[in-house]
């Protein structure tokens, strides 16, 4: 639930910030600092521009999710450039987690 006067947290350039909402309607709420309301059903900027910021409730949220996009870039790029270094045990396991996270 958001309210007048919670603290939410954002990212610019690697640094964590944290900004104070100052008012709250039905489908935005503004942020001190920001020039642009936030929707709330996104969380992100109002912005003619794709890369509008994101806010978030706590900055944990903010390093959990740059830990996942570094994660994912990594295990993208080994099987990007994929060469036969898996031996077919290791493959299965692999398969094995895909299958986890379908179900």
């Amino acid at each position: 639930m958001l309210a007048v006067g919670q603290v939410v947290y954002y990212s610019e350039r690697g640094q964590i910030y944290e900004g104070v909402i100052t008012k709250v309607g039905k489908k935005y709420f503004y942020v001190e600092g920001f020039r642009n309301p936030i929707l709330i059903d996104t969380m992100r900027e109002k912005s003619q521009y794709s890369g509008s910021s994101r806010v978030y409730f706590s900055a944990q949220e903010i390093l959990d999710e740059k830990e996942m996009e570094d994660l994912y870039r990594k295990i993208a790029g080994i099987f990007r450039g994929w060469s036969n270094n898996f031996t077919l045990e290791q493959l299965r396991d692999i398969d094995k987690i895909i299958e986890k996270k379908e179900v």
